[in-house]
């Protein structure tokens, strides 16, 4: 485009800039910078409905809790998996009633779970490259932090002293 047009926010045709309304729709004209903050406004708007819509179908389902920690966190995650199309809401643990002891928590539906699981995981993969190493590491029997070979099993890791024991499904809430 041009600079010094203008943009007729109907048909989309260019015009002078001393232009003030298209001739076909009888619309006023607005600058091409206008013109893509009203087509991302309006995308924003649909997909905010869309989710919506979606998390209003679901609310009839089950909700499941997939994660916990601090709220910015949470709501990035969230983020993550509505662009992905996954419905889901981040809580206070006291709302739902499931976790004691305050925090939040990212629901989604029972039905979405193991999608949004695949979704976080490939997220903080993209975020935390050092993730992958860690998780090859520990599948070759060695320190995921330090990679020294640790055998029999033991709660820390000789190299660097690191906890090898961590929780397992069992230590969490029951609603969770």
């Amino acid at each position: 485009m041009y600079e010094g047009v203008k943009i007729c926010p109907e048909c989309d045709a260019e015009f002078f800039a001393h232009a003030e309304e298209c001739n076909a729709c009888g619309v006023r004209l607005i600058s091409p910078e206008q013109k893509e903050r009203l087509r991302r406004n309006l995308l924003s708007s649909r997909l905010s409905v869309l989710l919506a819509d979606q998390l209003a179908d679901h609310r009839k389902e089950e909700f499941v809790c997939i994660n916990e920690g601090d709220i910015t966190t949470l709501h990035e995650l969230s983020k993550v998996l509505q662009g992905s199309g996954i419905a889901c809401e981040v809580v206070s643990r006291d709302i739902t009633n499931r976790c004691p002891g305050g925090g939040f928590s990212l629901l989604v539906p029972k039905l979405q779970k193991d999608a949004a699981l695949k979704i976080m995981e490939e997220y903080w993969e993209r975020v935390h490259p050092e993730l992958k190493l860690a998780r090859a590491r520990e599948d070759e029997g060695a320190c995921p932090g330090c990679g020294t070979m640790v055998k029999d099993n033991p709660s820390v890791c000789p190299g660097c002293g690191l906890n090898l024991a961590g929780g397992t499904d069992d230590d969490r809430c029951p609603g969770c």
